[in-house]
């Protein structure tokens, strides 16, 4: 999958949903009613700070899922 296209897909979301979980969030979908796990495996970051922020997208009602975080920049 193209990731530029992943990106523009979370761009589009009318829905933003701030999570605590790290991994996943488990979403129980607005437009079909399934519980659906949402992997947050996409990753955005910012190379002069450590911060990071991991999302996914619900390919279902397009509601995109979010986690902010930081990555440790070693020596």
């Amino acid at each position: 999958m193209d990731l530029l296209n992943v990106l523009r897909e979370a761009g589009k979301s009318e829905n933003y949903k701030k999570t605590s979980n790290f991994y996943y969030e488990d979403h129980i979908c607005e437009k079909s009613g399934n519980t659906i796990r949402i992997r947050l495996d996409y990753m955005l970051s910012n190379e002069l700070t450590d911060d990071v922020l991991r999302f996914g997208v619900c390919g279902e009602c397009d509601t995109c899922f979010y986690h902010n975080d930081f990555q440790s920049k070693g020596l």
